[in-house]
């Protein structure tokens, strides 16, 4: 056992590092690295991916979900599962998920990036569940076409800093140093470099799971909207669940985001949805949706994309996607 000061030391460092590795413009690494590994911790346990570049192609190397709910072994299992798979614990992010953080859109004073950091927390302070003394931020710009007239806007991520400082001690304590903390909405982001549209070409994608899920909207490589929506896809396996009501809140939900964007925006017409695996089979339901929405969509594997040979259930690799973006990510911002 430390001292007291020592232990005031590390707390001291890990705030620290909360607040600079919280970040959703990416995080520059000196040099050149080939290998990436994300993790996201959730209520029902860990995603682990590592994910390997060859030029401007990408290939998965590890993918595993663990189902946990006890806490008190989640780190040995974590550790248990990079020396098992040999994992690298270099240049490693941490996934946010559920409701661990806010991500909401606010009208932005003029002020450098970095200010806004510290200033949006207060703006936005009546939507949040937490004091603005408890939190850390960052921001993510609009590109400028996104305003069509109206005030500056920026996508505002907020965590409790001492939900954070757990989740990085957890890590910490296994060896794992995470470089960077980032969102759902930029794991789902990357997908953008797998996808690969043409330029000048809309595109949203989708990740779900069974309450709910994040749909990104892009163009470019940028995000235009980004929004969660609710949906009980979890009812679907319920006995007396009109099953068709459930597949028309998904209908409902990507419609909205389709209209707003297309509407409000000004970006022309979305040219296809796509949609990470969900954690169950549709079945006829995708076939429904497919049907009664205003774009394409269909469904991207990333496990066939990046080449992936090891097996995964259905729930798993849904669970897996969040953390294979993140690495992606973590590669394309060397």
């Amino acid at each position: 056992m430390g001292s007291l000061q020592q232990y005031a030391n590390l707390v001291s460092s890990v705030v620290h590092n909360v607040q600079a590795k919280l970040g959703l413009r990416g995080t520059k690494t000196k040099g050149s690295i080939t290998k990436s590994t994300a993790i996201e911790l959730n209520d029902h346990g860990f995603a682990v991916a590592e994910v390997i570049r060859d030029g401007d192609s990408f290939k998965i190397t590890n993918s595993q979900f663990v189902h946990n709910t006890n806490h008190n072994i989640r780190s040995e299992l974590i550790s248990e599962m990079f020396q098992r798979r040999s994992i690298s614990a270099h240049h490693v992010t941490m996934v946010l998920s559920g409701n661990s953080y806010k991500f909401l859109l606010a009208e932005a004073p003029e002020a450098p990036l970095e200010s806004l950091r510290f200033v949006m927390p207060n703006k936005i302070k009546d939507s949040l569940p937490w004091k603005v003394s408890e939190v850390t931020a960052d921001v993510l710009p609009l590109p400028p076409d996104a305003f069509r007239g109206r005030k500056n806007s920026v996508y505002v991520a907020v965590a409790q800093k001492k939900y954070l400082e757990d989740q990085l001690n957890l890590l910490n304590g296994v060896n794992i140093e995470p470089e960077a903390i980032t969102t759902m909405e930029m794991a789902i982001k990357a997908y953008w470099h797998i996808i690969k549209p043409e330029k000048n070409t809309s595109i949203g994608i989708l990740r779900m799971n069974e309450t709910g899920g994040v749909i990104v909207m892009m163009c470019d490589g940028a995000v235009y909207l980004a929004r969660r929506i609710i949906v009980d896809l979890a009812s679907l396996s319920d006995e007396g669940v009109n099953r068709q009501d459930v597949f028309d809140q998904v209908v409902l939900e990507i419609q909205r985001s389709v209209d707003f964007y297309e509407s409000q925006l000004g970006k022309g017409a979305v040219s296809q949805i796509i949609m990470l695996p969900p954690p169950m089979d549709l079945g006829i339901g995708f076939e429904y949706i497919e049907q009664n929405i205003s774009t394409d969509i269909s469904v991207l594997n990333p496990f066939e994309e990046l080449n992936y040979d090891q097996e995964l259930s259905i729930k798993d690799q849904a669970y897996c996607t969040g953390a294979i973006g993140a690495a992606i990510e973590g590669l394309k911002n060397v």
